[in-house]
């Protein structure tokens, strides 16, 4: 990238200047890394909850191999939906109207939310 002014010459002698801070991360990492591995924790411990629910005798009672293939279908599923919706919104679509239609989605199940509480 070319330099414009003599002003980002400066700030980028001031950036090469400045000593790095090695060690030093900042303050929110600590906050996103314990917020994603809770999620990932809850997603996992909900994963085999649900494969216990479907194969136990107190719920559906399925047997143990169609258990872990609606397990199996399920994880694969909640990979998948959102590639292939971001190839939709991407190829399709476009950006303006993907936010649009998902607004829209999220305005129109909001009454009946409310309704059900």
């Amino acid at each position: 990238m070319p330099l414009k002014k003599d002003s980002d010459l400066s700030i980028k002698k001031i950036c090469m200047t400045q000593p790095a801070n090695l060690g030093k991360h900042p303050k929110g990492l600590y906050v996103l890394f314990f917020t994603e591995m809770w999620e990932r924790f809850g997603y996992y411990l909900m994963v085999g909850i649900l494969l216990l629910f479907l194969t136990d005798g107190s719920g559906k009672g399925l047997p143990r191999a169609m258990g872990t293939d609606v397990v199996g279908t399920f994880i694969a599923l909640v990979y998948l939906t959102p590639f292939i919706g971001g190839l939709l919104a991407d190829r399709y679509l476009g950006y303006m109207k993907s936010i649009f239609i998902r607004g829209f989605i999220n305005g129109r199940r909001l009454p009946y939310h409310r309704l059900t509480r």
